[in-house]
């Protein structure tokens, strides 16, 4: 079984962060031996400003074009030039958006991208608004202050 969940150090101990990794860890028996593989994520505040924001525009519209945070992030994706050659079937290529995981997209092009999602939503999606106020909202509502420097804040402080 091979399965990816995120974890916080505290001390020399990994602690479940979310449900997900809560669930992982009880489905293995007491006194399990595992093995760890660690992967430092980008900016996963960012991440999850992202989404939360990708949710936010799919509860405001009033007359629903996006059902989902993904087809909102697919439109914004291909807005955004985010975009690859896709094959299909018969062998045409079709323009599609590209995956953001982070093996395909790394901290400093997640960066770039949600800037440039800002952008898109400011001017596209929610005319008036400006990047600075929905990071502002963002960060009142998941209750902390944006900035990409905070990337790894666990770095800066002593271990």
């Amino acid at each position: 079984m091979r399965q990816t969940a995120l974890f916080r150090r505290v001390g020399l101990v990994l602690h479940p962060v979310d449900p997900e990794a809560e669930d992982l860890i009880q489905r293995l028996k007491e006194y399990d031996d595992v093995l760890v593989s660690i992967h430092r994520p980008r900016n996963i505040k960012q991440h999850r400003l992202y989404w939360v924001l990708m949710g936010m525009i799919v509860e405001s519209q009033e007359n629903p074009v996006f059902q989902t945070k993904e087809a909102v992030s697919d439109a914004i994706k291909m807005a955004a030039g985010y975009v690859e050659a896709k094959p299909t079937l018969d062998g045409s290529l079709v323009w599609g958006p590209r995956s953001m995981s982070e093996g395909s997209m790394p901290a400093a092009e997640f960066e770039d991208f949600f800037s440039r999602a800002l952008d898109i939503i400011a001017t596209r999606i929610w005319p008036g608004m400006t990047p600075g106020a929905i990071k502002a909202e963002l960060s009142a509502i998941l209750g902390f202050n944006y900035h990409p420097a905070l990337a790894h804040e666990s770095d800066t402080q002593a271990n």
